[in-house]
């Protein structure tokens, strides 16, 4: 009998395209890979082993086992060696803002005073544990960091902005913290950002300062989101 290895992610996909059978028994799957993440201590990667034969039985799927097309994008846990491309992402995507709600100065800040990919130094401040990163073929094109019901971080490289990547990143926090059992995440945008989460359903909370280095403080918006009740 074949083996397929599903992650977290396709369940929670199968779980809303399925029939109601099959979303009943993609829920049961789902809720025993996290009680495995939770005892082997996995963030993201924690995959179960279901066979072919029940997946197609029960919820009526063709399932491919081809690769995935190099224009796909897909997500995945970061890794120590992404940091360097992390590093780049950060800097190019803070270095493509127009000085419209922050100063140049203010900016130069936000991007820790770097022009060049740093990696050591963003690890300093992202933990690879808590990012997932968004990749296109084989290069990664943006990145979050979150934490439970926490978004920390954003960015999509400015090549690739406009295509959905952060809608699909921020999604993919929101379901995580849908299948934790919990039902309202929270973030904090920069001004730029403010109308993005907006049209993704987030509520403006407060303005409040976000403290840089060297002493500079600029605003940012505190912002929230109720999340529906994950399917039984």
């Amino acid at each position: 009998m074949k083996i397929w290895l599903v992650d977290l992610d396709l369940l929670r996909y199968l779980r809303r395209v399925v029939p109601e059978r099959g979303r009943k028994a993609c829920g049961i799957a789902t809720l025993s890979a996290q009680r495995l993440r939770q005892e082997k201590g996995y963030a993201y990667a924690t995959k179960m082993s279901i066979t072919c034969q029940k997946v197609k039985q029960t919820c009526n799927l063709n399932v491919s086992h081809e690769p995935m097309s190099a224009n796909e994008i897909s997500l995945r846990p970061a890794l120590e060696t992404d940091a360097w491309v992390l590093s780049a992402i950060h800097i190019a995507a803070i270095k493509a803002l127009p000085a419209t709600f922050y100063t140049e100065k203010e900016l130069l800040a936000w991007r820790n005073y770097r022009d060049k990919p740093d990696g050591s130094n963003i690890l300093k401040t992202m933990k690879v544990e808590t990012c997932k990163v968004a990749i296109k073929g084989d290069v990664v094109i943006g990145f979050t960091s979150f934490i439970v019901d926490e978004l920390i971080g954003l960015y999509v490289h400015p090549k690739h902005q406009g295509k959905g990547i952060g809608r699909a990143l921020v999604q993919h926090f929101c379901d995580e913290a849908t299948d934790q059992g919990i039902d309202k995440v929270i973030t904090t945008a920069s001004l730029y950002a403010e109308g993005f989460y907006l049209r993704l359903g987030f509520t403006a909370i407060q303005k409040a300062p976000h403290y840089l280095r060297k002493g500079i403080v600029v605003p940012v918006t505190k912002m929230s989101k109720t999340l529906a009740t994950a399917p039984r």
